[in-house]
């Protein structure tokens, strides 16, 4: 009886919360997003989400990274635990050019409505045959053709 009254008492309790919650935490700072910890974060971003959620929530997102950006001097800063915020325009195409390796994150998801646009779109195979279909469009040659309309 003792045991079971040790094992459930509130300071135990307490203790257990504590150990899930860093647990909780610090287990994707090191193990499942442990290849971003070199990237420099203000210091909840690395381990939660809740530092971008309260600057979302005030309206202020793209004042905060911004200043976060300049404050750490690096084009690199992770926002979340697992996202990177870039400031280098170099590197764009890398990032979003065709056929670069990377795919839509599922944050895309939130822009369906009730079908899959380009823009939208994370299959690759889908992608690519709906990109096929409008590349003409935004060809140098067709372009040039419209300035003189503009």
């Amino acid at each position: 009886m003792a045991l079971i009254n040790l094992l459930f008492s509130p300071l135990a309790l307490a203790g257990g919360l504590v150990v899930a919650l860093a647990y909780y935490y610090l287990y994707p700072y090191f193990v499942t997003n442990g290849h971003l910890r070199d990237i420099p974060a203000p210091f909840p971003a690395a381990f939660t989400n809740w530092w971008l959620l309260y600057a979302c929530r005030r309206g202020k997102r793209y004042l905060v990274v911004d200043e976060v950006h300049k404050k750490l001097g690096s084009k690199f800063v992770r926002i979340q635990p697992n996202h990177v915020s870039v400031a280098d325009d170099e590197v764009i195409q890398i990032i979003y050019g065709h056929g670069n390796g990377f795919l839509k994150s599922d944050f895309y998801d939130a822009f369906v409505s009730i079908k899959r646009g380009l823009f939208n779109t994370r299959d690759r195979a889908e992608h690519t045959r709906k990109r096929k279909m409008i590349s003409h469009t935004f060809a140098p040659k067709s372009i040039t053709q419209f300035e003189p309309y503009s």
